[in-house]
């Protein structure tokens, strides 16, 4: 999860640096607090990650972005996961550990940097997402079971396909 958590200020850092002035501004208050690492329960995780993702979908809305249907369906995947009660929430939560030690063990960084040297950060990170993906997907598959894998792909998918819309919409576009 922490993984995840790096990859997200990333992009909210990379969103920031374009010219989508209302986004930026209202992006600004969305940084999470990742004080506590979330290696211990889902809770810990929906602490953080509940109102960080609120803010970053409502900012989509009032700005009237292009990626807000990828950030509402982000926001529905983390109200899912984090309800108590859910299908989802109890079976993210029964296997956090698993999860965690799988992606901590996860080699999942490509060695692309002779290929992308001359690329801004941002540019090269939205190349890295879908084999990011895959790699966390197989790595929590093969350690975990596959339905903890797509458990894990509700919410981490949804991230991505909001990170690579606006890789789309905004970042590739800055060539």
């Amino acid at each position: 999860m922490q993984l995840l958590s790096i990859i997200i200020i990333g992009v909210v850092l990379g969103v920031a640096s374009c010219d989508i002035d209302c986004f930026n501004k209202e992006t600004i208050k969305c940084r999470p607090d990742f004080g506590k690492d979330a290696r211990t329960s889902i809770l810990e995780y929906c602490r953080t990650h509940v109102p960080f993702v609120k803010c970053i979908r409502d900012s989509c809305a009032k700005c009237k972005v292009g990626f807000l249907p990828e950030a509402e369906r982000w926001w529905a995947a983390i109200k899912d996961a984090c309800t108590d009660g859910t299908a989802l929430n109890k079976n993210l939560d029964s296997n956090i550990a698993c999860i965690t030690s799988a992606i901590a063990d996860a080699d999942c960084t490509t060695d692309s940097d002779q290929d992308l040297k001359d690329m801004p950060d941002d540019q090269a990170m939205c190349k890295e997402f879908d084999s990011l993906r895959d790699c966390l997907y197989q790595r929590i598959e093969s350690a975990c079971s596959r339905n903890v894998a797509d458990d894990f792909l509700t919410i981490y998918g949804a991230m991505v396909d909001y990170q690579l819309k606006i890789c789309d919409e905004v970042i590739l576009k800055q060539k």
